[in-house]
């Protein structure tokens, strides 16, 4: 995702306090982590798509 984790960390309204413990390279793990931890996981693919990366929405959450 390179530097999107932003993107996606701005969609989720995540502070930039909780951002500044995210680990360089884990950004991703960490928004994961976040969002499991209040029960949003699920809102992953509109997450997704609301920063263009529908591309991924299969790949981290396959389908049947």
């Amino acid at each position: 995702m390179n530097h999107e984790w932003e993107d996606l960390a701005d969609y989720y309204d995540i502070p930039l306090s909780n951002r500044r413990l995210f680990k360089p390279g884990g950004e991703c793990q960490d928004i994961w982590n976040w969002l499991e931890n209040r029960k949003k996981l699920g809102s992953l693919p509109d997450g997704l798509k609301g920063i263009g990366r529908d591309d991924l929405i299969e790949e981290l959450i396959p389908s049947s």
